[in-house]
Order: structure tokens, then sequence, then C-alpha cells
């Protein structure tokens, strides 16, 4: 997680660059990953992995239409949504 000198991130059979990497003040640490339409969000908790995929929105999509522009929004959203409530309950 934390090696910079690694730019890829496996999930799946998948390999994916990895565009970000987080150091959260909640106690854990996120990768943010894609590979052409394909997104991968991972988390690393003190107990738990938490990874996320799927796929982006198409960039014509309307914007009511469920989905994420791009790996970062996703990330964004789970990481409020979800991961900083795990992180602070010390999972």
């Amino acid at each position: 997680w934390a090696d910079m000198k690694k730019n890829a991130f496996c999930f799946f059979g998948q390999k994916f660059n990895i565009l970000s990497r987080f150091e959260e003040d909640a106690g854990y640490y996120g990768l943010v990953c894609a590979k052409g339409k394909e997104v991968c969000i991972a988390g690393q908790f003190k107990t738990i992995w938490f990874l996320a995929f799927g796929q982006k929105k198409a960039a014509k999509a309307p914007k009511k239409d469920p989905g994420f522009a791009g790996a970062q929004q996703a990330y964004t959203k789970i990481a409020k949504d979800v991961w900083d409530a795990l992180g602070e309950a010390g999972c």
C-alpha cells in the first residue's frame, strides 16, 4: 500500500494502475486505481480489507444516472459514506 515504487494493484486477475494513495486520519490506507473504464478502490484497515470494483459512468450519461465519472469521485464517496466510520470504529 505505501510502497511508492509499485505503480500497479492486482485484483481478480486484473492489473490496475494506481492513481492515488491515501493515509487517512480515520485510521486506514486507501488506493484509487483504474484501467480503462474500470475502477478499483481499496481500503486497508486494521482488521479488514475493503475493495470496491465497478465501471465508470459513460461520459454522455445523464447526471441523474447512478454511477461515478471516475475513480477519484468513487473514492471520495465511499470514504465519506463508509470507510471513515469503519476507521473511526477501529476496524
